[in-house]
């Protein structure tokens, strides 16, 4: 992140949803106009930002290379082609992982909805 299309990109998604929100948008901008414009002073409007990264994640998905042997558990068990039941995938040193970024963030009750009080 930090280019100028990813920029681009959270500004667009972040102006989209709180177009759609006229008493989320009043808020945001009421924080902006009561002064300077940092993170610790603007916690309505880093919100908005975080909650759009949450939905329209600029960055789907990333890959990265296993430095050791390793294993990423699993929330629930899997059946794998030959019926073996796994709790964990193994992963070997110098194997590429791929990751979604899309369904990270996801643990929320109602995972489409744009709220504030979701994010952190």
């Amino acid at each position: 992140l930090g280019g100028k299309d990813t920029t681009g990109a959270l500004l667009s998604w972040t102006l989209y949803e709180l177009s759609r929100r006229p008493n989320y948008q009043a808020r945001v901008r009421e924080e902006i106009r009561q002064g300077t414009v940092d993170y610790d002073s603007t916690p309505l409007l880093s919100a908005a930002v975080n909650e759009s990264l949450r939905l329209h994640p600029i960055v789907h998905t990333f890959s990265r290379c296993a430095a050791e042997d390793d294993t990423i558990p699993l929330s629930e068990p899997v059946r794998t082609r030959t019926g073996e039941t796994r709790n964990e995938i193994p992963v070997e040193k110098g194997q590429m992982v791929m990751i979604s970024a899309y369904t990270y963030h996801r643990y929320v009750a109602d995972v489409v909805s744009y709220k504030l009080a979701y994010a952190h």
